[in-house]
C-alpha cells in the first residue's frame, strides 16, 4: 500500500489488464477505475495489457497485448529506445480483440496534448470479422461522457466521431467492448473482446499547462 515504506511511485507503466483475469471482467473494471484515479492526481502512468502466458494452451499469448506507436512501421528500423520512449510518453493502446485509436482534432493521439476547449474526437475501431464491437465509451477525467452502440455489432470495423466542449483541462480515454465470447479462437476460455486507449490530454484554456482535476 502507499503507506508502506517499501512503496514507491517511481514507475512508468501500469498493467491494467492481465490475461489471467480476462474471464472476470470486474477485475478490469476495478483496475480501470484505479488507473483513472491515479491520472486525476497527476500520475501519468501508461496503461498496458499483457497475456502473462506460461503455457502452450489455455494461457493464450497476445490476449491482451499492448500496441506502441513508434517512428517507423518497419520494425527492423525500430530501436528498443524508441519503444521505451513511446511507452513512457503514453503513445500506446491495449487490445483484447478490438484495436482502438482515437485522434483529437485531426492530429493528437494517445499520449499527446491538444489545445482548445472544443475537441472533435475521431475514433477508429478495428477487429477481425469474428470479433464483434458492440459499443464504445469516452471517459473524461474518469467520468463517462459518451457511449455509442450499434445494431450490427458483428460488422467489425467502426468509425465514430464525438464532439466535445470542455470547460477545463481534461484527459480523454476511449474504451470499446464486444458482447460475443471469443471461445472459438480461445478454446477453454470465455472471454469477451475489448480495447482501450491511453489518454489524450486537452489543454482547454490553451495556457500551455495541463492541470489535473484532483481526486
Amino acid at each position: 500500500v502507499a503507506e508502506s515504506p517499501e512503496f514507491s511511485f517511481a514507475f512508468d507503466t501500469l498493467e491494467v489488464s492481465n490475461g489471467f483475469d480476462l474471464e472476470d471482467p470486474s477485475v478490469f473494471e476495478r483496475n480501470l477505475r484505479e488507473w483513472f484515479e491515479l491520472l486525476n492526481v497527476g500520475h501519468r502512468y501508461t496503461a498496458v495489457g499483457n497475456s502473462d502466458s506460461h503455457r502452450v494452451v489455455f494461457q493464450w499469448a497476445g490476449w491482451p497485448r499492448t500496441y506502441v506507436r513508434v517512428p517507423d512501421q518497419d520494425v527492423t528500423r525500430v530501436a528498443p529506445l524508441d519503444v521505451a520512449r513511446a511507452l513512457t510518453g503514453g503513445h500506446a493502446v491495449v487490445s483484447c480483440g478490438i484495436f482502438v485509436l482515437p485522434i483529437a482534432n485531426g492530429s493528437a493521439g494517445p499520449g499527446d496534448t491538444v489545445q482548445g476547449s472544443r475537441v472533435t474526437l475521431a475514433i477508429s475501431l478495428r477487429a477481425p470479422e469474428w470479433v464483434d464491437i458492440s459499443r464504445v465509451e469516452v471517459y473524461a477525467n474518469g467520468g463517462k461522457v459518451e457511449e455509442r452502440t450499434r445494431e450490427a455489432p458483428h460488422k467489425a470495423d467502426w468509425d465514430v466521431q464525438v464532439d466535445l466542449d470542455l470547460k477545463a483541462d481534461t484527459w480523454l480515454v476511449v474504451v470499446a467492448r464486444g458482447d460475443k465470447f471469443m471461445n472459438d479462437a480461445l478454446p477453454g476460455k470465455w472471454i469477451k473482446p475489448f480495447g482501450f486507449s491511453n489518454p489524450i490530454f486537452v489543454d482547454a484554456d490553451s495556457d500551455g499547462a495541463f492541470v489535473t482535476p484532483g481526486p
